[in-house]
């Protein structure tokens, strides 16, 4: 399965390395592998979560067809740009992805699109989702590791 999360805002960040000072300032423990700029990112972005393996895939996409495809969802307004993030269940991946997508919807004064539960969210409330992702993740693992070892 395969979750998506979208930011969408009126400016896009310059490098990976904006990008990465973005995580930084909120103190996430993710460090973005890509091997791409920016402007070329599609498709898998190798990353680091507490220093483990992660990753999620990552790719530009129309703002204006997203919106127009999701009518049903208040966006607010308009917006110029959207970057999308898809992950599998894994909740190292899903953690990874929620942060890199929080740390660039404020960077970029923009909005994080949650497909899965279909909110809008500002990006302080992005961040605070992020961070409760981050703080679980622990236990989520413990519990994933528990039912794996119970089978």
């Amino acid at each position: 399965m395969m979750a998506d999360i979208y930011v969408l805002s009126d400016r896009q960040l310059s490098s990976i390395e904006e990008w990465q000072r973005a995580i930084a300032a909120e103190s996430f423990p993710l460090q973005l592998k890509a091997r791409h700029s920016l402007a070329e990112l599609r498709g898998l972005l190798p990353a680091a979560f507490e220093r483990k393996a992660s990753g999620f895939t990552c790719d530009h996409c129309n703002a204006g067809d997203l919106i127009e495809a999701m009518a049903d969802v208040d966006f607010g307004r308009s917006w110029q740009y959207a970057l999308a993030f898809g992950f599998s269940g894994d909740f190292r991946d899903g953690v990874s992805a929620f942060a890199a997508a929080a740390a660039y919807a404020k960077a970029t004064d923009g909005v994080l699109f949650d497909g899965e539960s279909g909110e809008v969210m500002p990006p302080q409330q992005a961040l605070r989702e992020a961070r409760t992702m981050a703080r679980d993740l622990p236990a989520n693992e413990a519990w994933l590791h528990g039912l794996a070892a119970s089978a």
